[in-house]
């Protein structure tokens, strides 16, 4: 359990969780309940007949357990009614929003109480209890399948070919136009495809949705800071409207920067070496303001990074100020 442990402690520290101080609940008990039952539905299907089912399964299983494996079935009640009780108390920061993968380490458990349910619906029903069992299984195992296809379909059908060669098109201008101390910022595929052209390139990336991390990585990394990258993706599912074009739009002041467009991919870049932190996150911030406006939804949280991690530098700027060319 260290790992989750150490993991929690860190995604804690990252979106300013704690008991009591500033940010907002949750909500009521009902809300962490509707959360719940939210992930339940992603381990599974969220269609209300399956989740209803799978549930009166897990529900079963517990039972069983309780009498079979006192143990076991403690700790499988540990592991879901600790997140539910710490999520009553606790204040989340700005930029936290639980999803479903941050309770992903109760997936194994969940799993195990719907097979032993099943298990049970066998064992108690003499006549028809394996056909049961086996009605259930199929049932669970095809609504999980069409529920990844509801919510994942580029796992299912593919990505658009546009969108492919797009994105290899970026990655080939990034490897031929780009230099070794560029900063890039955040993860992004096209990255990816500008290494795998040239097996090298840039090493220092800043950590998105993170404003401790992306100070530190700016902190250490050589100075003086090289040009900022960034990438904006269209087509991507945060976004509440994927398309596969973007138009270019260039940040504020727009003498600072260059802009290409390629397919659902905008890549910017300024023009010359950010040189320190500060005028990094300045110029980062103003290329965030531009992501809004193309309803990119990575920016906003991008935004809040890049703004926290100027209030570590020191920054008590009201509004956003352009930042000095040259």
């Amino acid at each position: 359990g260290v790992p989750f442990w150490r993991t929690d402690l860190v995604l804690a520290g990252r979106f300013d969780v704690g008991v009591g101080g500033g940010g907002a609940k949750l909500g009521a008990p009902w809300d962490v309940l509707a959360y719940l039952w939210q992930v339940a539905g992603d381990f599974t299907a969220g269609w209300s007949f399956v989740l209803t089912l799978v549930v009166l399964l897990a529900a079963a299983g517990m039972w069983q357990l309780r009498r079979s494996r006192p143990a076991s079935a403690l700790l499988a009640g540990v592991v879901f009614a600790v997140p539910a009780l710490a999520l009553l108390l606790a204040r989340l920061g700005d930029s936290a929003a639980p999803e479903s993968r941050h309770l992903i380490f109760a997936l194994p458990f969940f799993a195990t109480l719907v097979a032993v349910g099943v298990l049970e619906l066998a064992r108690t029903q003499a006549h028809f209890g394996p056909a049961l069992a086996v009605v259930a299984i199929g049932v669970v195992l095809g609504s999980e399948v069409a529920w990844a296809r509801q919510r994942t379909p580029p796992l299912f059908a593919g990505e658009p070919s546009a969108a492919a060669q797009a994105r290899r098109e970026a990655g080939l201008w990034l490897a031929r136009t780009g230099r070794a101390d560029d900063v890039l910022f955040g993860y992004e595929p096209v990255y990816l495809r500008a290494w795998e052209r040239t097996r090298g390139g840039p090493t220092t990336v800043v950590p998105r949705a993170d404003a401790k991390l992306a100070l530190r990585a700016l902190r250490a990394a050589p100075k003086p800071l090289g040009r900022g990258v960034w990438v904006f993706d269209a087509s991507e599912a945060g976004n509440a409207q994927q398309r596969l074009s973007i138009p270019v739009r260039l940040p504020a002041p727009a003498g600072a920067f260059e802009a290409r467009s390629f397919g659902p991919y905008l890549v910017i870049r300024t023009r010359r070496p950010t040189r320190t932190p500060r005028r990094y996150l300045l110029l980062a911030s103003q290329v965030m303001i531009v992501g809004k406006d193309l309803l990119i939804g990575d920016a906003d949280v991008n935004f809040v990074t890049v703004r926290r991690a100027l209030a570590r530098l020191g920054e008590r700027a009201k509004t956003l100020r352009s930042p000095r060319v040259g």
